[in-house]
């Protein structure tokens, strides 16, 4: 069998997503709130046609490019952000003299795809669970295709300023680069989007709806750009960019942005009021911008899935990473298990 020789290069992380009927689901920032029955009638009264069919991807792009309040022709659409990943990283990757620059450590994806498609890969290190321009900066330079950077910045849940972002914009425009910004937990932060640069820059800004938008298992992911930078990744999409039911879906959220809303500002409150609870009980963490939250230290939370994970912060230490729950029920009875585990 004849197979890519980058294949070898490729550290794929596969995750467990099985269900936990017994325990609470705190491991993959998802939703833990349910969704209200008229949004789930309204949503399920269509699934007969939409399971049958295949999908109308106008009508997709349509729906999400009005429920944004953007241009349609700004707007791409794709199977997760992971899948629009992908499709930026295959668009510019055609040189093998050209490097792409990546956070490291980072969403894994970042390390697959740029292992697929480029010869020169070049990391960005952060500082104590932060980074920043002056990180990238030495990186770039005339071989430079594309720039990842993530905000707010996984793993650690930490963001880059708006001054920064612009700074490394302008890197991208100078060296004839592009710059990829994926915001994939910005509704949760206190940040200004990139996508106020757009227009002006070459930036292509990675959104999901499985995170603020509560749908991780309908794979809905998007991206924003100038309009000749979008119409160049579509070429690169899925024959159908999207699922029927994934389609369905957006239609229906449009008329419940409401519930998006108040899921979005019940995380955001006890996101911080975590915190300010584990602070006053001298249990250390890394300060979040996200729904999620890195306390330190291995701990076994009795009835929740968690995630364990190493990372360097001065030194390397292992951490808890701990989605934030909307319900006050669930978050009372993490606040139980974290004291019954340290």
């Amino acid at each position: 069998m004849k197979v890519n020789p980058r294949h070898n290069q490729i550290n794929r992380v596969f995750v467990d997503n099985m269900f936990y009927s017994e325990q609470h689901r705190l491991h993959a920032s998802e939703r833990d709130q349910p969704w209200s029955p008229e949004l789930l009638a309204e949503f399920t009264s269509t699934l007969d046609r939409q399971i049958r069919y295949y999908p109308n991807i106008p009508q997709a792009f349509d729906l999400l490019s009005k429920h944004l309040g953007c241009g349609i022709n700004d707007l791409n659409i794709g199977e997760g952000s992971d899948r629009i990943l992908k499709t930026a990283f295959e668009l510019l990757s055609g040189d093998p003299q050209w490097s792409v620059v990546i956070p490291d450590p980072g969403f894994p994806m970042y390390g697959v795809y740029a292992s697929m498609y480029f010869n020169m890969i070049r990391q960005a290190q952060p500082t104590n669970g932060h980074i920043t321009a002056r990180d990238y900066l030495p990186l770039i330079d005339d071989t430079t295709s594309l720039i990842v950077v993530s905000n707010p910045y996984t793993p650690y849940g930490t963001t880059m300023s708006f001054e920064d972002i612009t700074t490394l914009a302008l890197a991208a425009k100078q060296h004839g680069a592009t710059l990829l910004v994926d915001e994939a937990y910005i509704e949760f932060a206190n940040s200004t989007s990139a996508v106020a640069l757009i227009n002006e820059y070459p930036v292509i800004v990675v959104r999901t709806l499985s995170k603020a938008g509560g749908a991780a298992g309908l794979r809905i992911g998007y991206s924003l750009a100038d309009s000749n930078i979008t119409k160049q990744l579509r070429d690169y999409n899925s024959m159908n960019a999207i699922s029927a039911p994934a389609t369905a879906w957006i239609a229906t959220l449009s008329k419940y942005e409401h519930e998006v809303t108040h899921y979005v500002a019940s995380v955001r409150a006890n996101r911080d009021g975590l915190q300010e609870w584990l602070t006053k009980h001298g249990i250390d963490y890394i300060p979040s911008q996200t729904n999620f939250i890195n306390i330190t230290g291995r701990l076994n939370l009795n009835n929740f899935v968690v995630k364990h994970t190493m990372m360097l912060l001065g030194q390397h230490q292992i951490f808890t990473r701990v989605s934030i729950p909307a319900q006050p029920h669930t978050l009372e009875q993490l606040k139980q298990a974290i004291l019954e585990a340290i």
